[in-house]
């Protein structure tokens, strides 16, 4: 892998900018637990920053396995010395739930893309729990919801995301788990400000025709 070191380095920095205030705006409203003497005792060496560096470097690698990546790239080659409190591969894939929140709203707020057709809007479901524990569940109990997707039943949320035809991310956004990606309400939160051809699961349409289609039908 070819690093460009300035640009590696402009990256981390605006990373870093950005978890600065994120956490700093954060804190105040952390779960207890988070902050509690036994988590602090597991806390990594590894920073928010770094392991949000780590994980666009991937995508902008080239490479199709992220564990080769990291084996190959982070613990023996050329990223080795920009990050040398790296743990294990198993180690930092425990980490990575982490940085999930953080990482959207980096995305959200600094890194969405040119608003360039054609759209490919799809979702993905974050489980919060086992199917077996959705009783016992108390965290998310006000906010996460039964959902399906093509595997199966699951319990907690959906990520919605649509990107521009070169894979830049142009939208995202988290909804409960009931929400169905046919909806009228989703397909017009997904595409909003959005014009062109976009494409949502195996279906082709015009999104400013959709869109009035929607509206029509309210």
């Amino acid at each position: 892998m070819i690093i460009n070191e300035v640009k590696l380095i402009q990256l981390f920095c605006e990373i870093d900018d950005f978890t600065a205030i994120y956490e700093r705006k954060l804190a105040p409203h952390l779960l207890p637990a988070i902050s509690n003497r036994e988590y602090s005792s597991n806390k990594p060496h590894i920073c928010l920053s770094e392991m949000m560096s780590i994980e666009i470097l991937y995508h902008l690698s080239g490479y199709k396995c992220f564990e080769y990546f990291y084996q190959q790239e982070l613990l023996q080659g050329s990223l080795k010395r920009y990050f040398p409190a790296a743990p294990s591969y198993n180690r930092f894939v425990e980490l990575k739930p982490r940085m999930l929140v953080a990482l959207i709203c980096y995305l959200h707020c600094v890194r969405l893309g040119r608003l360039i057709g054609p759209y490919y809007g799809d979702s993905t479901a974050l489980k919060v729990c086992h199917n077996r524990r959705i009783h016992q569940h108390r965290v998310f109990s006000r906010s996460a919801k039964r959902g399906q997707t093509s595997v199966g039943w699951f319990y907690g949320f959906k990520l919605f995301l649509v990107v521009n035809g070169v894979g830049e991310i142009v939208q995202a956004f988290l909804t409960p788990g009931n929400v169905a990606d046919s909806a009228t309400s989703t397909l017009k939160r997904l595409f909003k400000g959005l014009s062109g051809l976009a494409f949502a699961d195996t279906e082709a349409l015009s999104v400013s025709l959709a869109l009035s289609s929607c509206m029509r039908k309210d």
